[in-house]
């Protein structure tokens, strides 16, 4: 039996989506005959205090857990430092520790995590394929975080081009991100493989708001729910949404849920206080089998990106809101991917960043229209079914690592 070990520094029980993903998709994938190795850190990032074993095995995956994740604090250094020894330590145990895998499948959680796939490939001949998850060092200059001239960001660059060139190959979540990535590694083009982001539909499924008791609980039930769940980084439009509530601040009907945590919850904190908001409400990150009530909270769901963040990301938040039926608003650049997907689809509208107002109108429109408010949830839910499933979606990894190292 081939064996595959994916390397990624958030996995469940931590909140943060991309290791929800790869839950998903591991044991999705255990079920087809590959034996699976799953490294990570210790839940630290978005948790709940649970207990969790540093080694568990189920469903042909072992799963191996490092407390390297978790000596500093949770500030941006702190995380930092935890993510640079997560790095050093998951390089030490593949070279070290842990036998040979037949492919080793690298994230972008932590951003420089990648790096260690070259080390390995030269010293251990051993194939590895990315997921991209989000682009750095691109992100950081082009949301003017540092230069790009800066002698770190073009080393950065300089070992991103050895990474890429020597992967057998290069998974993207969306189109746009694809050919942005093909610019800038053009020798990596054809590596590149397109593959979203998914849902479990058949968990996270439209909830009538009388039966859903996440609803009863936070007293929404007479809530015209606008919903924002997930990470709020600094890649995500936050201050939009902000001075649309601000707008809407004397409808009492109407109530802004943010559900999650990041660099901008202070600022959705302050923003409520400053400005007196009662139509702003802030929960913690819920447990992953809360998601299907809490994901269908919602009247409408908002998902955004930051006028530099365009076709750099690929915010996964918006499949649990396809699957759980709710309207889509987004706020991101012009002909953002995520533009054209509700537009086309029919299954929300689109803004563009700092269009509070337009997007203060619709909110209005749809409260008042719920003919509208239903065909847009129909068709979230087709949509979905239709194209991001986590049946469609894990035979797409399996072809790709089929073709690598063969399964039978």
């Amino acid at each position: 039996m081939k064996k595959v070990t994916f390397i990624s520094q958030f996995f469940p029980p931590d909140f943060a989506a991309t290791g929800q993903l790869l839950d998903r998709l591991t044991i999705k994938l255990s079920y087809l005959g590959i034996k699976l190795v799953i490294f990570s850190g210790m839940p630290f990032y978005a948790f709940k205090n649970k207990r969790v074993n540093r080694y568990e095995y189920k469903n042909n995956r072992l799963i191996l857990r490092t407390r390297f994740s978790t000596f500093f604090g949770k500030k941006f250094y702190g995380r930092g430092i935890n993510s640079f020894l997560f790095t050093i330590n998951a390089l030490y145990n593949l070279l070290f520790i842990y036998p040979k895998s037949d492919l080793l499948i690298f994230t972008t959680e932590p951003p420089f995590l990648p790096f260690i796939a070259i080390v390995n490939y030269f010293l251990k001949k051993t194939k590895y394929l990315l997921i991209i998850y989000d682009s750095y060092p691109n992100i950081l200059f082009e949301n003017k975080l540092i230069k790009k001239e800066n002698l770190i960001i073009k080393f950065w660059l300089f070992l991103n081009k050895n990474v890429y060139k020597n992967a057998e190959k290069i998974i993207l979540l969306s189109k746009p991100m694809a050919e942005k990535f093909a610019d800038d590694y053009p020798s990596s083009k054809e590596k590149i493989e397109i593959i979203p982001s998914w849902a479990n539909v058949n968990t996270i499924k439209p909830l009538p708001k009388e039966n859903n008791w996440f609803i009863k609980k936070h007293k929404l039930i007479n809530k015209f729910v606008i919903l924002y769940s997930g990470n709020q980084g600094r890649c995500h439009d936050i201050q939009t949404i902000l001075d649309a509530a601000l707008r809407l601040k004397n409808h009492e009907k109407i109530l802004f849920l943010f559900i999650g945590g990041g660099y901008q919850n202070k600022l959705i904190t302050q923003f409520k206080n400053i400005n007196k908001l009662n139509n702003i409400e802030l929960l913690g990150y819920q447990d992953y089998e809360d998601l299907p009530f809490s994901l269908t909270s919602g009247d409408l769901a908002l998902v955004s990106i930051a006028e530099g963040a365009a076709n750099l990301v690929a915010p996964s938040k918006l499949y649990g809101h396809l699957a759980a039926g709710t309207p889509i608003g987004v706020i991101s650049p012009a002909n953002s991917y995520l533009e054209k997907l509700v537009t086309f689809n029919k299954i929300g509208k689109s803004f563009r960043n700092g269009e509070s107002k337009k997007l203060k109108e619709w909110i209005l429109n749809l409260y008042e229209d719920e003919e509208s408010k239903i065909i847009y949830s129909e068709n979230s839910r087709e949509f979905i079914i239709n194209n991001f499933t986590e049946e469609i979606i894990t035979k797409k990894y399996y072809d790709v690592i089929h073709s690598i190292i063969g399964i039978h």
